[in-house]
């Protein structure tokens, strides 16, 4: 990284983005997710390079979307995520998909909707209706809304128990788009109440990871 802020993978790199010394942002080589906003194919990729303005309001990347050909995605709009150097926080992108250098690489011009710290993926407000399954207690079942999700995990605020511990396993039927699917969490923490818990989920099927990452980037429009 050089004292502009911006980002390259070697020499003959654009040189291109406003003034960011000592700013924290992605190197290249870093892991990419891209999510086109109109299809559900998710591409994964590698950071090749990374420029933009001391707001975030302006970003130019290119990513390497091998084994993936680029013509698939450009011209689209995209929702994509990349991890900063310094602190590894997720940072979430709207972007432009164009082409760029080679068949397997995208050039992604856009900008900043947020920055996660310490998260594994974008999260943002919505209320989902959730059913818990503990299994044992009074309350073997019960039901709540979703606080935040996203596609590793959600808070749950619950309408009835008070008896979810961390460390419990659980299962949780979510209800997203009309249908609900079933994924195995685990109880990461309770808040005081009893009544709002955060949990982990486990093994969420391929179809609705991306379903919720696309609900959280469309919040964070």
């Amino acid at each position: 990284m050089d004292a502009t802020g911006t980002t390259t993978a070697g020499p003959g790199a654009p040189e291109q983005g406003a003034a960011l010394p000592g700013s924290d942002v992605p190197e290249p080589g870093a892991p990419v997710t891209l999510l086109p906003t109109g299809r559900a194919d998710l591409l994964t990729g590698r950071l090749v390079t990374w420029s933009a303005d001391s707001g975030l309001t302006a970003v130019d990347a290119v990513a390497d979307v091998s084994p993936h050909g680029a013509e698939g995605i450009c011209g689209e709009q995209v929702w994509a995520s990349v991890r900063t150097a310094a602190t590894n926080s997720l940072l979430a992108l709207t972007a432009t998909a164009a082409p760029a250098d080679g068949p397997h690489q995208v050039r992604l011009c856009g900008r900043v909707l947020a920055r996660e710290p310490r998260r594994d993926a974008v999260r943002a407000p919505a209320q989902l209706h959730v059913t818990l399954t503990v299994g044992s207690g009074a309350f073997p079942e019960c039901a709540g809304h979703t606080l935040d999700v996203s596609r590793t995990g959600c808070r749950v605020a619950l309408d009835l128990t008070d008896q979810l511990r961390p460390g419990q396993p659980v299962r949780a039927a979510i209800t997203l788009h009309g249908s609900a699917f079933t994924v195995a969490t685990r109880v990461e923490r309770v808040e005081p109440s009893g009544r709002v818990v955060a949990l982990r989920f486990l093994d969420v099927p391929g179809e609705a990871a991306e379903a919720l990452d696309r609900l959280a980037f469309q919040s964070l429009r």
